[in-house]
């Protein structure tokens, strides 16, 4: 996941694109309309393409589920890629601005696959 959108743009429309076959103008769209689906159940939860197994100990309260939480293309895909970090035990750093979401997608995340968060604040 690159945080910086120009970046992410170029990288796909100047180096994955041509790479693939596809026009940047494709690769384009493809990145401004992506949104990952997150379906939840009692076994798994699924971001997008990722599958994260339950804690059979963890039980899952639809209704409680975070009510701060907006599902918007840019937080699903973010969330879609923090999955990843998750399945395959991979210690994450997720940085930005104050106030843009990475804190409640994190939880959001934590709660909708049954899993402790541990919040660890290194602003200095």
């Amino acid at each position: 996941h690159c945080p910086d959108s120009k970046q992410s743009l170029a990288f796909a429309t100047q180096i994955a694109a041509p790479e693939w076959g596809l026009t940047g103008d494709l690769a384009k769209n493809y990145l401004a309309s992506r949104r990952p689906e997150l379906l939840i159940n009692f076994q798994m939860t699924q971001i997008g393409r990722v599958q994260l197994q339950r804690p059979s100990s963890s039980e899952i309260d639809m209704d409680s589920l975070s009510s701060n939480f907006a599902p918007t293309n840019s937080a699903l895909r973010l969330m879609e890629s923090l999955a990843v970090c998750v399945r395959e035990s991979e210690p994450t750093l997720v940085v930005g601005e104050t106030g843009i979401g990475k804190t409640t997608v994190i939880q959001h995340l934590a709660q909708v696959s049954g899993n402790t968060l541990v919040v660890q604040n290194l602003s200095l």
